[in-house]
């Protein structure tokens, strides 16, 4: 069996660690071709595939390497992996016990299954594995992040708030962990720890749209300061100006704006959340 040059294979890796796909799929597909029984070349293309959010394709070289190197366990996760984003929770459950089995101290395998039994909504279960996990790797922030799932499924966002602040601290390259950190600090009714979460995210990814909805969204409901709620619907118009959210926006602010009752109660709406965001500070 012919198998694919060393330093091809390690070229299309690096580009694939990098982010260039579109660079890293001709070199893959080429090896494809070229050595159809490699199975380190069926593996990259199987990363790539998925990296690129190509399923179909990624499922298909993932069950090529699953049969021909049934000891390996990377199959088993990635596939899991996938089986979830596609909704299919029962597979991607019996996956992720396979790679258990073959790989029972691996850390990824049981974060993999954790995932799939959180899908499959057996809480009990997923509880018990996240104990072992956090014995194990006490200071593992995709674990504490794990936990932070758990109790926010089962309802207990001041736990999940907690472990989730702690998964940032730990890793804090994660900026999506600060989005979630808004929404649960929104739903405790902590305004100022939702804001500071935004801000925070806003300074690493300033062109996000979701981002700024949701601070529009704190700025207006929580805040009652409609005219930075304003300059935010607007900022986002800028950047998308068919976003029917930001537009909807305006409009209530407009029809707010003209209602000499409602700014009455803006004002004394807006005095009371800036003296509680001011207590709020000393409270940190």
């Amino acid at each position: 069996m012919a198998l694919a040059p060393v330093d091809k294979l390690a070229f299309v890796k690096r580009l694939t660690e990098e982010g260039a796909y579109s660079r890293a799929r001709p070199g893959i597909e080429k090896l494809l071709f070229e050595y159809p029984e490699d199975l380190s070349v069926h593996l990259g293309a199987a990363r790539l595939y998925k990296k690129m959010g190509l399923w179909s394709r990624a499922i298909m070289e993932y069950e090529w390497v699953r049969t021909h190197d049934p000891v390996s366990s990377e199959p088993y996760i990635a596939l899991s992996e996938m089986y979830l984003e596609n909704l299919s929770s029962d597979l991607a459950l019996s996956m992720a016990e396979e790679a258990i089995r073959l790989a029972p101290q691996s850390k990824k395998a049981h974060a993999q299954l954790i995932s799939a039994l959180l899908a499959s909504y057996r809480y009990q279960d997923a509880d018990r594995e996240l104990r072992g996990l956090l014995g194990k790797f006490p200071r593992d922030a995709a674990v504490r992040h794990l936990a932070y799932q758990l109790n926010k499924n089962t309802g207990d966002l001041k736990a999940a708030k907690h472990y989730l602040e702690e998964a940032i601290e730990l890793d804090p390259r994660k900026p999506a962990w600060l989005l979630e950190l808004s929404d649960i600090c929104e739903a405790l009714g902590d305004i100022g720890c939702a804001r500071a979460s935004l801000k925070e995210y806003l300074k690493k990814m300033p062109d996000s749209v979701e981002a700024l909805q949701k601070q529009a969204w704190l700025q207006e409901r929580y805040m009652f300061d409609y005219p930075a709620a304003t300059r935010t619907y607007e900022l986002i118009l800028a950047r998308d100006p068919e976003n029917w959210v930001a537009e909807a926006g305006l409009e209530r602010l407009n029809l707010k704006a003209t209602d000499p009752a409602e700014n009455i109660k803006r004002g004394i709406r807006k005095f009371f959340s800036d003296i509680g965001t001011w207590l709020e500070s000393f409270r940190r």
